[in-house]
Parts: structure tokens; sequence; C-alpha cells
């Protein structure tokens, strides 16, 4: 189990690192991770030594996306739970794309749901071949996650990802730009150190410069499904087929949907 601590951090030279920490449950997001990450975010930000930041995953994957324990069951949770826990992973991505200073992701294992978004976020990506990235919603009886996939991939590729719940692996996520690098196994974080100490010793007024018009292109093309994504993430989550699909996912069996 995790001693409590959701995001772990460690600066290498002029790399801040942050770690998501909850290897139990593959890093699957909660609030008290997401209030984490957001303000160490922050941090880095105000942080003069900071030159580049390195997003990870302990344990087994990057990030296996919400956790699901109490997603989906408005007769016994709060029923925004879901709402909250998909605009809170939503904060984290603007703070990654806000912040003035590059940011490269370290990706092993899964990667998936706000995990991928977090991904996506970054400016670089270095993976290992053991990644799978993607949305599998529909097992689940969710929807949105649309925009940014759309975004790098374009609408038919991403159409592909959603409605069959496939996921991306590492060779397929190096054809479609979506991986940078490739890390040998086990590697994927001492790569994107060493990648971010390589990207840090530019100029840094020349990085925060082009870091801010990259994230203004971004910005512009995720926006334009961010309105449609938050609805049907909405609606979808006071629907009985998310509470069959996630407690078929707790249950370890096929959900049933009528």
């Amino acid at each position: 189990m995790s001693d409590g601590v959701e995001v772990v951090t460690e600066q290498v030279g002029c790399v801040q690192v942050l770690e998501m920490h909850r290897p139990e449950v593959l890093n699957a997001l909660n609030m008290r991770m997401i209030e984490a990450l957001e303000g160490a975010i922050r941090d880095a930000g105000r942080d003069a030594t900071v030159k580049c930041l390195v997003l990870r995953g302990s344990g087994r994957a990057f990030c296996a996306g919400d956790d699901l324990r109490g997603v989906g069951f408005p007769d016994r949770h709060n029923p925004s739970l879901h709402e909250e826990l998909y605009h809170g992973h939503w904060r984290v991505v603007e703070e990654l794309r806000g912040l003035e200073k590059p940011v490269v992701a370290a990706l092993h294992g899964y990667a998936l749901g706000g995990g991928c978004d977090y991904a996506l976020a970054a400016d670089l990506r270095v993976a290992d071949s053991t990644l799978q990235l993607g949305k599998p919603y529909m097992a689940r009886g969710m929807a949105g996650g649309v925009a940014p996939l759309a975004a790098l991939l374009g609408l038919s590729v991403t159409t592909d990802l959603l409605l069959t719940g496939r996921f991306l692996g590492t060779d397929e996520a190096v054809a479609r730009g979506l991986v940078h690098r490739v890390a040998p196994d086990g590697a994927a974080s001492a790569s994107a150190i060493e990648l971010a100490t390589e990207v840090a010793q530019g100029s840094p007024t020349a990085l925060a410069l082009t870091k801010r018009v990259l994230s203004e292109q971004w910005r512009r093309r995720v926006d334009d499904f961010l309105f449609a994504d938050n609805y049907a993430a909405l609606v979808a989550g006071h629907s009985p087929e998310q509470q069959e699909g996630v407690q078929a996912f707790l249950d370890k069996r096929r959900p049933e949907f009528d």
C-alpha cells in the first residue's frame, strides 16, 4: 500500500520529477492525488532552479485513470463524484499546459483515461515497450474523452479508439507521433530525465515563450471538443449503464448492458 503520499517529488539537477504514487491501484486518480499534482506543478513553476519537469508513475503503470471505487453509484455515494474527478483531472491538464517549462512524460504500463490525458498534455513523451495507452470508456458505461485524442490524432483514429476501447501499444504510438523516444524496458524514467536535462539546456526565455505558443495551439484544438466532452461525461455519469459498467469492472466481469 502507499504510505499516504500520493505524489513523490525529487529534483535531479535542474529537472523536477513528479511521481504519481498509488502503486497498489496502478496510480488510479483520486482527489487527493489530483490536488497534490496541482500543487506540485505550481511549486515547480515558481522554483527558479527547476528548468524542466518529468511526470511518471510508480510501480507497474503510469496511471490507470480514475479510481472507480465509489464512481457510478448514486444510491450509495455522491452522484457528482465522477464529475468531480473528471473536472479535477482536467485541472491538472491545464496546469501542465500552462506551465512555462517543458514537461516530459515517462510512460510504462497503462496510461488510461485521465492518465492518458496527462500523457498527452506533456510536451514530450518517452515510453518503453510495455505502454498501453487509451480510454476504455465503453465497457465502463462512460462517455467523453474525445478532446486530447482528437487534437493529437485526428477524428478517424480517435473514433476507432473510443468506440472499440482498444489500446495503443508503443509501436503504434510512435508511428502516430505520440511517443517521441523509446526506452529499454524499465528505463522510461531514466530516459525521460535524460531528455528533460537536454531540453533544459536551452534558453529559459525561449523555452517559456515556445511553450506558451505551443500551449495556445494545443488549447485551440482541444477547446473545440471540451464542452461536448464535459456534457457527455456528465450525462453518462448519471446513467444506469455507467453503474453497471463500473460494477462489472470492480467485479472483474463483462458488463451486461440492455
